[in-house]
């Protein structure tokens, strides 16, 4: 979590100037100052993903890969 947003934004622009392609790991960022405003919680839609232009989104949806915790974990089957 960054203080305000003007930092978060310059904390993409500077890791998109980092990583011109895919950065190794699945970086997400808000803001202080966006949760005071709209009143939401770090568990509702305030996560930026880096390189994504979508609008902001939950914590239990960004994007997730793991493939040893996948290999691991394999997902339940129905009954």
């Amino acid at each position: 979590m960054l203080p305000s947003v003007l930092r978060e934004q310059h904390w993409h622009d500077r890791l998109s100037t980092a990583y011109q392609r895919r950065p190794p790991a699945i970086i997400a960022t808000t803001a202080a100052d966006y949760l005071t405003h709209t009143g939401k919680t770090p568990a509702e839609d305030v996560w930026q993903v880096f390189g994504n232009t979508s609008p902001r989104q939950r914590l239990i949806d960004l994007p997730y890969t793991d493939p040893d915790h996948d290999a691991q974990w394999r997902p339940a089957t129905p009954r």
